[in-house]
């Protein structure tokens, strides 16, 4: 009879709501956190984008670099979760951000939100849904 694979549960994540919001990692995101965490951009690609887990290791280097770039200390379960629930329920409060709509709810040619958007509060996108459908996490894995 042959083995059959359990996978293993999934970890949920969001590393990538975190990241906008600490100004020094706006820019080429993945190569500075790279550096950072002494971790390859393709494995932190495949990680915001939900394609792998991190090992204990990761998770910690991880907070860490957030930690140091963003003078808050961040413990490596705000950042991610077996079950989908964080300590801090919002990663603009875990920030120390009043409430912020993400890039991808704008539509750059005519400066309005997107219809997608449009119902979304600011601060309440950055909490972690179970939802796929939900407008945070459709555009929360595309990531540079």
């Amino acid at each position: 009879m042959p083995e059959t694979a359990i996978a293993p549960p999934p970890v949920f994540n969001r590393l990538k709501a975190v990241l906008l919001h600490i100004p020094f990692y706006s820019i080429e995101t993945l190569a500075r956190l790279a550096v950072d965490t002494e971790l390859s951009k393709a494995s932190l690609s495949r990680l915001t984008r939900g394609k792998s887990r991190p090992s204990f290791r990761t998770a910690e280097a991880i907070a860490w670099a957030i930690s140091k770039r963003s003078g808050v200390q961040i413990h490596p379960c705000e950042i991610f979760s077996a079950d989908g629930a964080f300590p801090t329920p919002s990663a603009c409060k875990l920030m120390g951000c009043r409430g912020c709509l993400p890039p991808e709810a704008w539509n750059e040619q005519t400066d309005r939100i997107k219809p997608l958007w449009r119902n979304a509060k600011p601060g309440e996108w950055s909490r972690f849904e179970s939802d796929p459908s939900s407008p945070g996490n459709k555009h929360l894995t595309d990531i540079s």
